[in-house]
């Protein structure tokens, strides 16, 4: 949005527009985490679900706070999320406010499917068409189970309204260190380490954002 903003800007780009924008920014969007967990939990129930996560998400957190405070009762499935395991310190944030976690890889989602009800997943980006989130996602979109996406709508980004070459640059992920994977010094292998994946919308059954539940067919009217 900074970069959209700086784009149309018609005066010199100074320190004090900028925080100026910043200021804006963040009045703009406070508490929509919060919004978007009353919605969801408006709408899904939670009750007496086990529930499996990915990775760590601010919004998945805020909705299973939120859902501890009514009390509701629920189990949670954390996937470990590697190689950077972000999912261990979203276990250790949830457990630390007082739930239990079974904490699994994501590899072993299939081994553990029959215990799942549902899957959250958050997102790093929403577009018309897919949605980027830490890998191991897709694998949970094509669990047999219900699969909803909770974020903010900042996070989507329509390709109609944001040049080609910025789209491209907020949609394409630059390789990770390949020491994460490998730590021998072979030359004839060649590291692929990749945080992130696009995952077809068409995998999910609801997005919910905190004003709006959609679906992929709804979504794309939200970019018109």
């Amino acid at each position: 949005e900074l970069t959209l903003y700086l784009e149309k800007l018609n005066e010199k780009i100074s320190s004090r527009i900028i925080v100026e924008f910043i200021g804006d920014y963040e009045n703009k969007w406070k508490n929509t985490k919060e919004k978007a967990a009353t919605l969801f939990l408006e709408n899904i129930t939670l009750e007496n679900k086990n529930i499996l996560t990915h990775s760590n998400s601010g919004a998945i957190q805020t909705l299973i706070l939120k859902a501890k405070e009514r009390n509701l009762n629920f189990t949670l499935w954390q996937t470990v999320s590697s190689p950077a395991n972000e999912g261990i310190a979203q276990a250790e944030i949830l457990a630390n406010s007082g739930l239990k976690i079974h904490l699994i890889h994501e590899n072993e989602i299939f081994l553990f499917e029959k215990h799942f009800d549902l899957a959250i997943l958050g997102s790093d980006v929403l577009s018309e068409d897919f949605f980027i989130n830490k890998t191991g996602s897709y694998c949970i979109s094509k669990l047999k189970i219900p699969v909803y996406i909770i974020s903010e709508s900042r996070k989507l980004i329509c390709k109609n309204k944001v040049n080609a070459k910025l789209f491209n640059k907020i949609t394409t992920e630059n390789i990770k260190p390949a020491k994460e994977l490998y730590y021998g010094d072979n030359p004839d292998i060649n590291v692929h380490n990749y945080y992130f994946e696009k995952i077809p919308l068409n995998n999910i059954d609801k997005i919910i954002m905190e004003e709006t539940i959609t679906d992929a067919k709804q979504l794309v009217s939200l970019c018109l």
